[in-house]
């Protein structure tokens, strides 16, 4: 059960049982209220300033909507019942921090300050930037010389079993490791040095999230624009422009429905319905994932491939694939960041309103 009462600014709010006869603030107004008590022959706590002790508290960065006067008690607004979206609790834990992160950074304000994310975790990105484009490199290397699959043997197939399983590997680390700004945002964790998780669970978790959403969807604008590209004949600049803006939007639904089956830690959620929601509750900032996002993905992409199409010194392609891998990464890591955070300010100003 929760108690329910109304603030002096006529704000609705509940707190839990526990929080009976104690003080707290007003998520709207930030002025402290008394809770009633649960006993109707006891008064509860008055609405009397702060003390020391709370706002040596508030100072130290905890939330507005939880400095009870003992404790970590939450008092929250009630939502408005016939609104469409529905927020979920986050119910992940926070990834595994690194130990010489010295103090609790403050969550983000601006878009711009999601830039300090990538470059406080630079050093697991350029790490992984190295690993997929050496990767890359020598895969590009043996396309010309694999044979047939079907005239393997099978101690013929084990050293391509392997390198298609760290292959695999070494993509699930690198979705796990972006996805780990998208989370810390969602949570309410300020930047950081932060490491994904080390266990094999979650990184299966995270490439299936990838996965389903990349077949929820993304899967068929790509394949029409693939058999246009093959079978259309001489394109012209207008086909050309088809293609392309197939191509962006499947990677912008993509990338939406990572955010919503991350958001609620449900796999369902990566369907059109939440994805609209998701767009309509992000108004004027929706163009970052529907438009910028897939754009920078695309000329990255097309970076490589002309890297690995042109004739260049093998040594020169390594490193400029390693410069349009870290460049990807930083921006992909920066975007999810930015989502992030823009999608739990909108669940606290949604709850507060």
């Amino acid at each position: 059960m929760s108690i329910k009462f109304i603030c002096s600014c006529g704000k609705h709010l509940r707190a839990r049982d526990e929080m009976a006869a104690r003080r707290s603030m007003c998520p709207r107004c930030g002025a402290p209220v008394g809770i009633p008590s649960l006993r109707p022959t006891h008064a509860g706590t008055t609405a009397a300033p702060l003390t020391p002790q709370e706002r040596r508290r508030l100072r130290g960065g905890a939330p507005t909507d939880s400095l009870g006067t003992e404790g970590a008690a939450t008092v929250t607004a009630d939502p408005p019942a016939d609104s469409p979206f529905k927020w979920s609790a986050i119910p992940f834990s926070i990834p595994w921090r690194a130990p010489h992160v010295r103090r609790r950074r403050q969550l983000e304000t601006h878009w711009y300050q999601c830039l300090a994310y990538p470059f406080l975790n630079w050093g697991l990105l350029s790490s992984l930037a190295v690993g997929l484009a050496t990767g890359s490199f020598f895969l590009t290397l043996m396309i010309p010389e694999l044979p047939r699959f079907s005239e393997l043997s099978r101690r013929e197939w084990l050293p391509y079993a392997v390198l298609l399983l760290g292959s695999l590997l070494a993509l699930s680390f690198t979705y796990i490791t972006v996805e780990c700004a998208l989370l810390t945002a969602l949570a309410g964790e300020g930047p950081g040095l932060y490491w994904p998780s080390r266990s094999f669970l979650a990184m299966l978790k995270s490439s299936s999230r990838w996965l389903i959403c990349f077949f929820a969807g993304p899967i068929v604008p790509l394949v029409f624009a693939g058999c246009f590209w093959l079978y259309g004949g001489d394109l012209t600049t207008l086909d050309r422009a088809i293609v392309a803006e197939l191509i962006v939007l499947a990677l912008g639904y993509w990338f939406l429905a990572v955010v919503c089956s991350a958001q609620s830690n449900r796999l369902r959620d990566a369907n059109p319905a939440r994805i609209a929601q998701l767009l309509c509750h992000l108004r004027y900032r929706s163009i970052a994932p529907v438009l910028v996002a897939p754009v920078l993905a695309c000329v990255h992409g097309y970076a490589a491939f002309l890297v690995l199409a042109g004739r260049h010194q093998p040594i020169f392609v390594w490193l400029l694939l390693i410069g349009c891998w870290t460049s990807g990464l930083f921006s992909i890591t920066f975007m999810f960041r930015l989502l992030g955070v823009w999608c739990h300010r909108a669940k606290r100003s949604l709850v507060a309103d």
